[in-house]
């Protein structure tokens, strides 16, 4: 059972639609699942607050955005950026697509 700190999203801000979304994706996984996605979506909805976009309203120019800003600014592995951009479905075409590397 998740104890109320696993499910701690004042992360989200005062935005209650935000943060009841948050809410309701942490609450499919695990313990352990919950404490790795929670970090993935903290760092997203920083990242979005910073550049002044709504988390929920992306657009691929925007995955894409965050997608380089994870690589070249915070130096992350392209394991880490997969499993990162993979908290949604529509994002892993291009997290797939993106992370391969030339030949």
């Amino acid at each position: 059972m998740a104890t109320s700190l696993d499910l701690d999203v004042t992360f989200a801000g005062d935005d209650l639609v935000l943060r009841l979304a948050a809410l309701a994706y942490l609450a499919r996984f695990s313990a352990v699942s919950r404490i790795h996605t929670k970090s993935d979506l903290r760092l997203y909805f920083y990242w979005c607050t910073y550049h002044q976009l709504t988390p929920l309203a992306a657009a691929r120019t925007g995955v894409e955005r965050y997608m380089r800003w994870m690589q070249e600014t915070r130096h992350f592995k392209p394991a880490t950026i997969a499993r990162r951009l993979c908290g949604s479905r529509s994002r892993r075409p291009v997290a797939r697509r993106r992370m391969k590397k030339p030949p």
